[in-house]
C-alpha cells in the first residue's frame, strides 16, 4: 500500500503505485497542499504515454491514513494493446511533472484476448476427447476427473445430495431434462439416485452432447443455446442447469426461463443456481477481477424469485455452493400441483 510513505524533499505530491497486472493499473496520489482536490496521473508504457487520469477514487485507508477525503485513488483498465505475451514496463507519474509515485515501474506481461478465448473462459469448455482420455489414464470418471482438475473433489455430490434431502428426486420415473449437461457431471449423480423414465439434455459442446448420448441412457437434443424447443409442454417432473445461468447474458436467461415455464409440469421442479447479491460482496468481486475470468453475470435473486412466482412457482429452498473465484447460489422451485 506504501500509504504512510512521504517523499523527501521539498515536493507537495506524494503517491504509490499499487498494482500492475493484466486487469488493472492501480494507486494513489495526492497535492498535500490541496487536500480535497483531486489530482492528475500520467501512466506510460515505457516511455510512450497510455493514457491521463484523475485520482478521485475514494478510499477508506487513504481517508484514515490522513489523505484529505480520501478521494486520490486511480484504477485504469489494462488495454488490449499491451495483451500481447510481450513485457511492458508501467510507470506512473503525477500529470505534468517528473514525480514518479513509490513502486512504480511494475512490470506486466499479458496474453492476448480475443473472443474465443473469452468463451473458452465464460463456458469453463474442455475437450471430451482429451479429458475422456485423460480420466481413462488416470483410472478416474469423468465426474472425478473433472473435479480434480477443477480443484474441488467431491462438489457434485454434495450438490445433488443436498437436492436429495429436500425429496426432489423421490419421484417415481420422473422425466428428467437437464440445460448444459457438460460432461455429464450431475447428469451421472442424478442417474444413481433415481430412475427416470426419460432423461433429457441440452448441451451446446457436440463432442461432449455425443459422448454422453453414446455412453448414459439419455436423450441428447440439438442445443441452440436458449431455447427447449424438442420438449412437449408441461411434461417434465425435474429441471436442473448447473454453472449455466451463472454466465449467460439476462436476455438469454430470461428465454431459457420462459421455455422453463412452458415444460415443467404442474407439481414439478426446478433447480439452478445464478450469481445473486449474496455471492458478489466487494470482496469476492475483487477476487474475480484479479483472476483470468471474464463470465459472471449478475442476476438478482428478488427479482429470479418474483418472476417464477408469477407463473405459478414457489421456492422452498436455497443453498450456497463455491463457485469460480466464489460462490452461487442454488434456487429450488416447485410449482403448484393444481
Amino acid at each position: 500500500m506504501g500509504i504512510e510513505f512521504t517523499p523527501e524533499g521539498e515536493s507537495v505530491y506524494e503517491g504509490h503505485h499499487d498494482g500492475a497486472d493484466c486487469n488493472s493499473i492501480s494507486g494513489w496520489a495526492w497535492d498535500m497542499n490541496l487536500p480535497d482536490t483531486p489530482i492528475y496521473v500520467d501512466i506510460h508504457d515505457g516511455i510512450t504515454l497510455l493514457a491521463t487520469l484523475r485520482a478521485d477514487e475514494f478510499r477508506q485507508d487513504l481517508l484514515e491514513a490522513g489523505k484529505g477525503n480520501g478521494k486520490h485513488a486511480f484504477n485504469y483498465p489494462v488495454p488490449r494493446s499491451l495483451k500481447d505475451s510481450k513485457p511492458h514496463s508501467i510507470l506512473v507519474k503525477v500529470s505534468g511533472t517528473d514525480f514518479d509515485l513509490v513502486s512504480t515501474p511494475k512490470q506486466i506481461n499479458c496474453m492476448p484476448i480475443d473472443k474465443d478465448v473469452v468463451a473458452k473462459y465464460s463456458l469453463g469448455y474442455i475437450s471430451a476427447k482429451e479429458t475422456i482420455s485423460a480420466a481413462k489414464r488416470e483410472g478416474l470418471s469423468v465426474c472425478d476427473y473433472v473435479e480434480r482438475l477443477w480443484g474441488k473433489p467431491g462438489d457434485t455430490q454434495r450438490v445433488i445430495q443436498q437436492i436429495a434431502s429436500w425429496g426432489v428426486f423421490d419421484v417415481e420415473n420422473p422425466h428428467i431434462l437437464e440445460i448444459g449437461a457438460g460432461t455429464g457431471r450431475y447428469l451421472e449423480k442424478v442417474l444413481e439416485k433415481c430412475k427416470p423414465a426419460k432423461y433429457e439434455i441440452y448441451e451446446i459442446a457436440r463432442d461432449w452432447a455425443e459422448w454422453l448420448q453414446s455412453t448414459y441412457p439419455i436423450v441428447s437434443h440439438e442445443a441452440d443455446g436458449m431455447s427447449l424447443s424438442q420438449t412437449s409442454d408441461h411434461s417434465v417432473d425435474i429441471l436442473h442447469a448447473h454453472g449455466v445461468f451463472v454466465y449467460l447474458p439476462f436476455l438469454m436467461s430470461y428465454r431459457y426461463f420462459k421455455e422453463i415455464w412452458r415444460v415443467v409440469k404442474n407439481g414439478g421442479s426446478i433447480i439452478f443456481d445464478i450469481c445473486s447479491e449474496d455471492c458478489m460482496d466487494e470482496a469476492t468481486v475483487e477476487k474475480w477481477l484479479s483472476s483470468e475470468h471474464y463470465y459472471p453475470c449478475f442476476l438478482s435473486k428478488g427479482y429470479v424469485i418474483s418472476l417464477f412466482e408469477r407463473q405459478g412457482f414457489s421456492l422452498f429452498a436455497t443453498f450456497m455452493n463455491s463457485y469460480g473465484e466464489g460462490r452461487s447460489e442454488y434456487l429450488v422451485f416447485e410449482r403448484e400441483k393444481s
